[in-house]
């Protein structure tokens, strides 16, 4: 089930900060706009759940490589 906008948009916050990336390190990294990023995490979009998944795979990736550094 997707999250709430509140809630994915604080998630995603978090997320980005955790890895220390700006908001177009992050578009970058999922391949959106920077406007995107900039939507969800204001609150005022909530992107599919395909999406969701799609963020939290690429992030996860991204953990992965940083912490194997």
């Amino acid at each position: 089930m997707s999250r709430s906008l509140p809630a994915f948009s604080v998630r995603l916050r978090e997320l980005r900060s955790r890895y220390s990336l700006t908001q177009q390190d992050l578009a970058d990294t999922l391949g959106v706009d920077l406007s995107t990023i900039k939507r969800w995490e204001a609150g005022r979009f909530l992107p599919s759940q395909l999406a969701q998944e799609g963020a939290a795979m690429r992030l996860d990736r991204l953990s992965a490589y940083r912490f194997d550094q």
